[in-house]
């Protein structure tokens, strides 16, 4: 079977991005401080996972 991790990484203003993230299983693991590039500088990246274990607890729970 195939390992699944997917991992986000949204800059901390985007609130939106980040409630998506959240409601949809994803598990906050921190900063990643500087690792973004935007037109203004480096930017602090906040930093989600979800991996196959979180997905399989949320068919037996009934999330």
């Amino acid at each position: 079977m195939p390992h699944l991790c997917v991992e986000l990484r949204i800059a901390p203003g985007n609130a939106g991005s980040l409630r998506v993230a959240e409601r949809a299983g994803f598990t906050r693991e921190g900063t990643a401080r500087n690792a973004g590039f935007t037109d203004a500088g480096r930017v602090d990246l906040v930093v989600y996972s979800l991996i196959r274990a979180d997905v399989a607890g949320a068919h037996v729970s009934g999330k």
